[in-house]
């Protein structure tokens, strides 16, 4: 029986400091909330209806964009554009200058997702890798521009909606 008693201690020795832990605890926390007092009571709803009134709605302020135009460069083309916007014809013998030539390649549409990149280039759907009609190959699709590599080697960027020769 002693083994009995022995286990009877233990048990208690373990369960009496779990009760003065808890008893105490409770009386912790009486403590604070009598100290602190009740809570404030919120507002009702026509308490707060009552303040509507100073409740201003504003229209939301739209600055207008940046202009994107490039500024042109007199005297000579900008040896950093990223982009020949137009090529300038030669003048012809006796007939003076003749103007900007419509750009050779133009890139409609660009559609970037996350496996496939392709881009609407002359009304033709082109990926990289794909050769265009008069030997191009698109190098590269961006966001905002398209790479190609002329039959001839040049190396060309065309913007959407703009072009490069």
């Amino acid at each position: 029986m002693s083994n009995d008693g022995t286990r009877l201690l233990q048990i208690a020795a373990l369960v009496v400091p779990v009760i003065a832990a808890a008893a105490g605890g409770k009386w912790a926390v009486d403590a604070t909330r009598s100290k602190m007092g009740s809570s404030p009571v919120l507002p009702n709803v026509e308490a707060l209806d009552s303040l509507r009134g100073y409740v201003v709605r504003s229209a939301p302020t739209v600055q207008p964009p940046a202009s994107q135009e490039q500024p042109y460069t007199l005297g000579g083309a900008d040896p950093f554009a990223k982009v020949s916007r137009a090529e300038v014809r030669s003048a012809d013998a006796g007939r003076g200058f003749t103007g900007p030539a419509a750009p050779r390649w133009t890139v409609s549409t660009i559609m970037i997702t996350e496996n496939r990149r392709v881009a609407v280039i002359n009304g033709v759907l082109a990926s990289v890798g794909t050769s265009l009609p008069g030997g191009a190959r698109v190098l590269a699709i961006e966001p905002d521009h398209v790479v190609l590599s002329e039959a001839g080697g040049a190396r060309r960027e065309i913007s959407v909606q703009g072009g490069s020769n």
